[in-house]
């Protein structure tokens, strides 16, 4: 099982780094906070690229792109997102959105091809700042992982799965410092281990 695993995260990564080619133009967001996994429907203003990875006549790669008029009248293409069919399957499985200064700003991921969220990323500046993820892959969110500089500072997670996070992992420098409980459900933690193992 965790063979797989690490064969459809390679391959993941893979196509996302030939995913990573963007435009030097600007670029803007149709995230939205619940968006599910599937391929968006093109607006008038927008345009679409399909790309052919596995050369079997079936767009695999989809990049949309905002048009929008120049000072000098010229029509210039803003890169908006990507989306990617990863298995080839005909349905997508990775959705990449840009902000204004072309960097991406949001990342949404189905590892396990069940067209449910298993990864939710976001993004400030190029740099990722909160992470969300479904352990059991079941599109429930039950870790949150919440970032500085790229530096990991603060773990959510959902332990009885309630939709609320009652364990709260701090640290610093990379290393856990603290254990926070929350035992109310106010999402808020009463409770400390200053001496994590």
């Amino acid at each position: 099982m965790h063979s797989r695993k690490n064969y459809l995260i390679s391959v993941i990564l893979l196509l996302l780094a030939y995913s990573c080619s963007s435009s030097s133009s600007a670029t803007k967001s149709k995230a939205t906070e619940t968006a599910p996994i599937e391929s968006v429907a093109l607006k008038s203003d927008e345009q679409m690229e399909q790309t052919d990875l596995n050369d079997d006549k079936k767009a695999d790669v989809f990049t949309v792109y905002v048009l929008k008029s120049s000072e000098k009248g010229k029509i210039e293409r803003i890169l908006s997102r990507k989306e990617i069919d990863v298995n080839f399957d005909g349905k997508i499985d990775i959705v990449r959105f840009y902000d204004s200064m072309g960097n991406l700003s949001r990342e949404e991921m189905d590892f396990d091809f069940d067209q449910r969220l298993d990864t939710i990323s976001h993004y400030k500046d190029g740099k990722v700042y909160l992470s969300e993820h479904s352990s059991t892959f079941d599109g429930k969110m039950d870790i949150k992982k919440h970032f500085e500089n790229d530096a990991l500072i603060l773990k959510e997670v959902d332990t009885n799965r309630d939709g609320k996070m009652d364990t709260f992992y701090y640290f610093f420098d990379g290393k856990l410092e603290r254990i926070g409980y929350d035992r109310d459900g106010d999402g808020t933690p009463e409770m400390f281990d200053d001496n994590p193992t």
